[in-house]
């Protein structure tokens, strides 16, 4: 009975050693385009937090002003997005990924156990759909198991840095995403232009039908 209670006492342990580890985390960061990022107001300090397994953080990373990102084609992108952190480890995770423009979604992404290795956090290969347009990124990810290949091992996950792992997503990906501090303009398709000229054209020729038939 003892021995029941015993264990009993210990697995109670564990679990309120567990709970008070995990706790959550949000980066809001601000980019101004060539590189150039900032923590906003009231974000976590990123590169002074030391994640747990059991943690979860929300990363946001927000194009200044009329800022965008646009999608230059379907090739896949490792990884896609992903923060980097200082430990090395292999580590396995929940995640969603959402791209907004104007504040609404136009790209979400969600997978369950998911193997990440060794010093990134987030998607591993993943495309996007070309001509795209975004201006915000969010990450939102759970650190479910974490297997140290440091020695000592070190079980946390430090963010790097502000931008992801392999910086700016354009500079990481140049030939897949466009970046532009004054954002994206719709452009008509070929179809539009073609329909835009014919319409012009038959404008024109109205008018001189009509010249011709006032000086007739």
């Amino acid at each position: 009975m003892k021995t029941q209670w015993l264990l009993g006492a210990i697995a109670a342990s564990l679990v309120s050693v567990s709970a008070a580890h995990a706790a959550s985390y949000n980066f809001d960061v601000l980019y101004s385009g060539g590189g150039v990022a900032t923590l906003q107001p009231g974000s976590d300090d990123m590169t002074a937090t030391s994640m747990l397994v059991g943690d979860d953080f929300t990363y946001t990373l927000s194009a200044e002003g009329a800022g965008a990102w646009k999608a230059l084609n379907d090739d896949g992108i490792f990884p896609l997005f992903a923060i980097g952190v200082n430990e090395s480890a292999s580590r396995n995770i929940d995640y969603t990924l959402n791209l907004l423009n104007n504040g609404a979604t136009v790209f979400s992404l969600a997978e369950n156990g998911v193997g990440v290795s060794y010093v990134h956090i987030g998607t591993n290969t993943q495309s996007l759909t070309a001509g795209l347009v975004f201006d915000q990124w969010v990450l939102h990810a759970l650190i479910n198991s974490s297997d140290s290949v440091e020695d000592p091992p070190l079980d946390t996950a430090t963010p790097s840095g502000l931008l992801p792992i392999f910086g700016a997503p354009e500079d990481h990906a140049p030939n897949s995403i466009a970046y532009s501090t004054t954002g994206f303009s719709a452009v008509p398709e070929p179809a539009s232009w073609a329909l835009m000229i014919g319409g012009f054209a038959l404008t024109g020729a109205a008018l001189r039908q009509r010249r011709r038939l006032a000086f007739a």
